[in-house]
Protein backbone atom coordinates (compact mmCIF):
# COMPACT_ATOMS: atom_id res chain seq x y z
CA UNK A 1 0.00 0.00 0.00
CA UNK A 2 1.47 2.96 -1.18
CA UNK A 3 2.04 6.24 1.93
CA UNK A 4 -0.54 9.16 0.45
CA UNK A 5 0.34 12.44 1.25
CA UNK A 6 -1.72 12.27 4.14
CA UNK A 7 0.09 9.94 5.62
CA UNK A 8 3.78 11.15 4.52
CA UNK A 9 2.85 14.59 6.25
CA UNK A 10 0.85 13.46 9.31
CA UNK A 11 4.17 10.92 9.85
CA UNK A 12 6.44 13.69 9.26
CA UNK A 13 4.34 16.45 11.83
CA UNK A 14 4.46 13.62 14.98
CA UNK A 15 8.41 13.21 13.88
CA UNK A 16 9.11 17.18 14.27
CA UNK A 17 6.86 17.36 17.59
CA UNK A 18 8.83 15.17 18.74
CA UNK A 19 12.57 17.09 17.49
CA UNK A 20 11.08 20.18 18.44
CA UNK A 21 10.30 18.88 22.28
CA UNK A 22 13.48 17.77 22.58
CA UNK A 23 15.42 21.01 21.15
CA UNK A 24 13.56 23.32 23.15
CA UNK A 25 14.12 21.49 26.73
CA UNK A 26 17.87 20.92 25.88
CA UNK A 27 18.01 24.79 24.93
CA UNK A 28 16.10 25.54 28.05
CA UNK A 29 17.91 23.09 30.52
CA UNK A 30 21.47 24.37 29.53
CA UNK A 31 20.39 27.84 29.43
CA UNK A 32 18.89 27.64 32.90
CA UNK A 33 21.72 25.48 34.18
CA UNK A 34 24.27 28.63 33.04
CA UNK A 35 21.70 31.40 34.36
CA UNK A 36 21.77 29.80 37.74
CA UNK A 37 25.07 29.04 38.36
CA UNK A 38 25.98 32.54 37.32
CA UNK A 39 23.23 33.51 39.82
CA UNK A 40 24.69 31.67 42.94
CA UNK A 41 28.27 33.42 42.07
CA UNK A 42 26.74 36.15 41.88
CA UNK A 43 24.64 35.94 45.01
CA UNK A 44 28.07 34.92 46.49
CA UNK A 45 30.02 37.75 44.99
CA UNK A 46 27.70 40.54 46.03
CA UNK A 47 27.51 39.96 49.68
CA UNK A 48 31.20 39.56 49.82
CA UNK A 49 32.53 42.52 48.10
CA UNK A 50 30.10 44.92 47.05
CA UNK A 51 28.66 47.28 50.13
CA UNK A 52 25.16 47.96 50.33
CA UNK A 53 24.93 51.08 48.31
CA UNK A 54 25.85 49.43 45.40
CA UNK A 55 23.63 46.49 45.13
CA UNK A 56 20.85 48.41 43.71
CA UNK A 57 22.22 48.28 39.46
CA UNK A 58 22.80 44.26 40.23
CA UNK A 59 19.99 43.41 42.20
CA UNK A 60 17.76 44.94 39.80
CA UNK A 61 19.30 43.02 36.80
CA UNK A 62 19.09 39.94 38.48
CA UNK A 63 15.37 40.42 39.87
CA UNK A 64 14.56 41.53 36.01
CA UNK A 65 16.71 38.10 34.65
CA UNK A 66 14.31 36.00 37.02
CA UNK A 67 11.06 37.79 35.98
CA UNK A 68 11.95 36.69 32.58
CA UNK A 69 13.27 33.64 33.25
CA UNK A 70 9.93 33.32 35.45
CA UNK A 71 7.58 33.91 32.21
CA UNK A 72 9.55 31.61 30.16
CA UNK A 73 9.22 28.92 32.65
CA UNK A 74 5.47 29.17 32.65
CA UNK A 75 5.72 29.53 28.54
CA UNK A 76 7.65 26.23 28.50
CA UNK A 77 5.31 24.54 31.15
CA UNK A 78 2.33 25.25 28.60
CA UNK A 79 4.28 24.98 25.27
CA UNK A 80 5.21 21.49 26.81
CA UNK A 81 1.61 20.14 27.75
CA UNK A 82 -0.14 21.61 24.20
CA UNK A 83 2.80 19.90 22.29
CA UNK A 84 2.66 16.50 24.64
CA UNK A 85 -1.47 16.64 23.68
CA UNK A 86 -0.98 17.25 19.96
CA UNK A 87 1.59 14.35 19.79
CA UNK A 88 -1.27 12.09 21.93
CA UNK A 89 -3.59 12.97 18.74
CA UNK A 90 -0.89 12.34 16.37
CA UNK A 91 0.24 9.15 17.72
CA UNK A 92 -3.54 7.84 17.81
CA UNK A 93 -4.48 9.02 14.25
CA UNK A 94 -1.34 7.16 12.82
CA UNK A 95 -2.37 4.12 14.49
CA UNK A 96 -5.36 4.47 13.12
CA UNK A 97 -4.51 4.87 8.99
CA UNK A 98 -3.91 2.09 6.79
CA UNK A 99 -4.42 -0.58 9.14
CA UNK A 100 -7.70 -2.75 9.70
CA UNK A 101 -10.13 -2.11 12.10
CA UNK A 102 -8.88 -5.29 14.06
CA UNK A 103 -5.37 -5.29 13.84
CA UNK A 104 -3.06 -6.43 16.68
CA UNK A 105 -0.70 -3.70 16.37
CA UNK A 106 -3.80 -1.07 16.77
CA UNK A 107 -3.21 -0.03 20.00
CA UNK A 108 -4.78 3.34 21.68
CA UNK A 109 -1.73 5.33 22.80
CA UNK A 110 -2.49 5.60 26.88
CA UNK A 111 -0.32 8.45 26.73
CA UNK A 112 1.64 10.77 25.08
CA UNK A 113 5.05 9.52 23.55
CA UNK A 114 6.10 13.26 24.52
CA UNK A 115 6.92 13.60 28.34
CA UNK A 116 4.44 16.28 28.87
CA UNK A 117 3.24 16.07 32.34
CA UNK A 118 6.65 15.70 33.69
CA UNK A 119 8.00 18.49 31.40
CA UNK A 120 4.95 20.63 32.81
CA UNK A 121 5.48 20.68 36.16
CA UNK A 122 9.52 20.81 35.94
CA UNK A 123 8.72 24.26 34.20
CA UNK A 124 6.29 25.11 36.60
CA UNK A 125 8.81 24.48 39.89
CA UNK A 126 12.00 25.84 37.84
CA UNK A 127 9.26 29.16 37.93
CA UNK A 128 9.01 28.78 40.78
CA UNK A 129 12.85 28.80 41.98
CA UNK A 130 12.89 31.47 39.70
CA UNK A 131 10.76 33.61 42.27
CA UNK A 132 12.53 32.51 45.08
CA UNK A 133 15.64 33.91 43.60
CA UNK A 134 13.99 37.14 42.91
CA UNK A 135 12.64 37.27 47.05
CA UNK A 136 16.45 36.42 48.20
CA UNK A 137 18.10 39.51 45.65
CA UNK A 138 15.27 41.37 47.04
CA UNK A 139 16.08 40.50 50.91
CA UNK A 140 19.59 41.69 49.95
CA UNK A 141 18.79 45.01 49.29
CA UNK A 142 17.91 45.28 52.56
CA UNK A 143 20.81 43.34 54.49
Amino acid sequence: MAETNRDWITRKLFEEYGLQFRTVWDLYLKTNAVLLTVNVAALALTVQYVGKENRIPIILAFVLQHVASTVTAVKVARYSKTTSERAKEIADLLLQEGEPAQAPSQVAVKESPLPGDLAYWGALTNGFYHVLFILIWVILAWI
